[in-house]
């Protein structure tokens, strides 16, 4: 992850001239469009990224049952998120998780507005699939949060 930044880092500021606005939305949304480049670059140059173990969390704490259940409940959707396909992934995350509207995201992602949703729907459904939800039980704000 640490690599992926600083190589996106690296393209925004050698490419910085082409950024033709100084308004700080505009300019946000070129930079998350360079780092989703890159993150998407890196993902096809690999199958799959490695899962970082969490086995050492049972040394920092003492989970308790809630606690635990809700690092299991994280686990789980970050595990869901990573089956996804990077393109449904991307617009999960820069919507539900960042929260930027349809129209900001259609920017970052290069892609037009009414793609995200089309993108967005698809990967909820997937994600109630691989989190063994109902399809109709669920809003998007419990997906993120589960």
């Amino acid at each position: 992850m640490e690599d992926a930044l600083q190589e996106a880092c690296l393209k925004a500021l050698r490419a910085h001239h082409q950024l033709r606005t100084h308004e700080p939305a505009a300019a946000a949304a070129w930079l998350y469009r360079v780092l989703y480049r890159t993150c998407l670059d890196r993902i096809r140059q690999r199958a799959r990224p490695p899962v970082e173990p969490v086995d050492h969390l049972d040394e920092l704490v003492e989970p308790s049952r809630d606690h635990a259940d809700g690092v299991a409940a994280r686990l789980e959707l970050a595990d869901a998120l990573a089956r996804l396909d990077p393109q449904l992934r991307a617009a999960v995350l820069v919507v539900d998780q960042l929260g930027f509207d349809y129209e900001t995201a259609g920017e970052i992602l290069a892609i037009p507005s009414g793609t995200v949703g089309s993108r967005l729907n698809q990967a909820r459904r997937e994600l109630r699939t691989l989190l063994g939800l109902p399809p109709d039980r669920i809003t998007p704000s419990q997906e993120v949060t589960r």
